[in-house]
């Protein structure tokens, strides 16, 4: 009797796991993703002359699936933009693991069991904002948008010396940084 009772469960639990489904992101969402549509190298450099060369990676996206009872059945979707500080750069990604490590720039995800909430976190130099952040910063209409520490989830994170804040520009991405001693790095 169990049996008859569990196998219709499972026959429906696997149905609605493999059936493909998508989700959308509005351009708003994907809009930090837009300066990284091609692998691109920067150098900032600060007014005395310390350099750092980033690596940007182009923008990926990704599909992950979830198929358990404990769990659910449900996909993940996400894209995300690294990067990598060159051995060269005055600023060090710390990561125990490996020298000049990729790390994540920005990364947004969705699910199709709740498409319409998206998770998202900017990490840049040891700063890190979180969804709420971006969230909030989401109706800004200003070519540049300014990150700074005091709005930061963590600051100081995997980083030899972390950074005070940042600037984005929509069309060309990070153009300039403020380090931990006021000075401006530029492109």
């Amino acid at each position: 009797m169990v049996i008859r009772l569990i196998i219709p469960f499972l026959i429906f639990c696997f149905i609605l796991g493999c059936s493909y489904k998508d989700v959308i992101f509005t351009k708003e969402e994907l809009k930090w993703t837009e300066p990284y549509q091609h692998d691109d190298t920067i150098v900032y450099k600060s007014p005395d002359n310390k350099r750092d060369t980033v690596i940007f990676y182009q923008v990926q996206r990704q599909i992950n699936h979830t198929h358990s009872l404990e769990q659910g059945y449900y996909y993940t979707y996400s894209y995300s933009v690294d990067y990598r500080l060159t051995i060269e750069s005055y600023h060090k990604i710390i990561n125990p693991n490996e020298v000049g490590a990729r790390t994540s720039l920005f990364d947004i995800s969705k699910s199709t069991d709740d498409p319409t909430s998206a998770e998202q976190e900017f990490c840049f130099l040891g700063l890190i904002f979180d969804s709420k952040f971006l969230e909030d910063i989401s109706n800004d209409t200003s070519s540049i948008t300014l990150f700074d520490e005091s709005k930061a989830q963590y600051k100081g994170v995997n980083i030899n010396e972390g950074i005070r804040s940042f600037k984005f520009q929509k069309e060309n991405g990070i153009i300039s940084f403020i380090d931990k001693n006021n000075q401006e790095w530029f492109r």
